[in-house]
């Protein structure tokens, strides 16, 4: 009989010992993703700086010299949000992959704000979207790489999903669109390419905020949810009825700036509250196991004392 509890003991002590493992192995998955999260979050305020130095450019190479003081404050908000990314990055040795694509985002940025006031409009233009995109690439590679849309809660990935991809896309269509009208406001027309191209990003932004609400309707993000979805449709009723619908813009740049900004704030409003979600279902989504573990070690031990008092 005491053999019998003795190896009871010892079976308890080794499930138990197993399941120590597991829990370090969780909370190191869970460490790895807060530090991917992090480092996210620095992209995003990168993105976010990057789009507003796009804008400014638009502005102010399409003819309103009242944005150039902007132009180089935002070039200085751009080095510190790079240097933000670069530190949390490289405290994060799961992330060293990462560290070839930023380099890259690094040297086109430093050409791009070099040569930004000496090129045309358009290529002001492109040159800030492609290197965005690099960014968004970069996004996608960090959340990769930090395991955030591999959680075994469906909760927490769909929350990684629209952190990652569906905010950030969303944002940056209205990034491109507020670049676009503020150049089309500056100069005071259009034309028949701008409307096209304007359409275009309408639609999409259309399609990219369903998404995100549809993504996000299963949580607690009613509020900021809704006021994102305000702040675009706002937006949206300007470029439709003051850009696209009118022979003449009679909208002064920074009043379109203002408007599109208030919206890409309510999407990355919206981004912090589904980040700070994620870090909460990832606490929650441990737990359990920590607490499991510990009953299981408590058993063990009176087990094992059980086994003790028996053989004596």
């Amino acid at each position: 009989m005491a053999a019998m509890i003795a190896g009871m003991g010892v079976a308890f002590g080794v499930a138990s010992v197993l399941n120590w493992a597991q829990i370090r192995l969780a909370h190191e998955q869970a460490r790895r993703r807060q530090r991917g999260l992090s480092a996210v979050r620095a992209g995003v305020a990168l993105m976010t700086a990057m789009q507003q130095h796009r804008g400014i450019a638009a502005a102010l190479l399409n003819g309103d010299r009242g944005f150039a003081p902007r132009l180089v404050a935002k070039q200085q908000e751009v080095g510190q949000a790079m240097a933000a990314l670069d530190e949390v990055l490289s405290d994060a040795p799961e992330l060293a992959g990462s560290g070839r694509r930023f380099a890259s985002i690094q040297k086109a940025w430093r050409q791009l704000q070099g040569a930004v006031q000496t090129l045309p409009a358009e290529a002001s233009y492109h040159s800030h979207t492609a290197l965005i995109q690099q960014i968004l690439y970069l996004l996608g590679d960090v959340g990769e790489r930090a395991g955030l849309l591999e959680h075994r809660s469906a909760s927490v990935s769909m929350l990684a999903e629209s952190l990652l991809v569906r905010l950030p896309l969303l944002a940056e269509s209205i990034g491109q669109a507020r670049a676009l009208g503020s150049g089309y406001a500056a100069r005071g027309k259009c034309g028949a390419v701008g409307r096209i191209r304007l359409s275009f990003l309408e639609q999409r932004m259309r399609v990219s905020l369903s998404r995100v609400v549809a993504a996000l309707e299963s949580f607690p993000l009613q509020t900021q949810a809704a006021d994102c979805s305000d702040k675009v449709h706002a937006l949206l009723n300007v470029i439709t009825d003051r850009i696209v619908g009118a022979e003449e813009i009679d909208l002064v740049p920074e009043a379109y700036f203002a408007i599109a900004t208030e919206a890409i704030d309510a999407c990355l409003a919206l981004w912090q509250k589904t980040a700070q979600a994620a870090e909460q279902a990832e606490s929650s989504a441990t737990k359990p196991r920590f607490q499991f573990t510990l009953i299981t070690g408590l058993l063990m031990l009176g087990i094992s004392a059980g086994a003790s008092w028996i053989g004596v």
